[in-house]
């Protein structure tokens, strides 16, 4: 979960209403994660200032019910939920879409096979506020890989030494 730097309110934004926040979700066929990530961010603490949020749910390229599942997911009061479909799989192309559409000052990026604490959506919104660009991140809570080369590929990533040194719990996983 990230941000990148981007400086100051979006354009379209309205100055009037609490910022905004933005969680874009890039999904290609994550009909098996997409429930337990959404269910995780609706728990998620109230943010700071009265802050509302949008999920924008980016369904790139999906064969199975990844949309379906996201957008019957019970969204709480001062949260929006946007299912953004795209013919064509590809993160870095769904990334761009969700930057196009995305109507937040603030925005965070989190994969769908990640389940975030209560607290860390506000601690990033928080985090991420005023005009400078900036970064923050938490530590991610992965699920389990469903299959022996996609294992063999988190544990391959793992074992890099900055992910060693940054995220010790990630490097365990070899």
């Amino acid at each position: 979960m990230s941000a990148p730097p981007h400086s100051g309110p979006r354009p379209h934004a309205a100055p009037a209403d609490p910022p905004l926040v933005s969680v874009l979700i890039p999904a290609h066929n994550e009909a098996d994660y997409i429930g337990a990530c959404l269910k995780a961010l609706f728990a998620s603490d109230p943010l700071p200032g009265g802050q509302r949020v949008e999920v924008l749910v980016l369904a790139n390229g999906c064969t199975d019910a990844t949309g379906a599942i996201a957008t019957a997911q019970p969204v709480p009061q001062g949260w929006d939920l946007r299912l953004v479909e795209l013919p064509e799989g590809g993160k870095l192309n769904a990334l761009n879409a969700g930057d196009a559409q995305a109507r937040g000052e603030v925005l965070i990026y989190l994969d769908a096979d990640v389940t975030v604490e209560r607290a860390l959506v506000a601690q990033l919104a928080e985090a991420l506020q005023g005009p400078a660009p900036r970064y923050a991140s938490g530590t991610p809570q992965i699920a389990p890989a469903p299959s022996a080369l996609t294992r063999a590929y988190g544990r391959s990533g793992c074992s890099c030494p900055l992910c060693k040194r940054v995220c010790p719990a990630l490097a365990s996983l070899r």
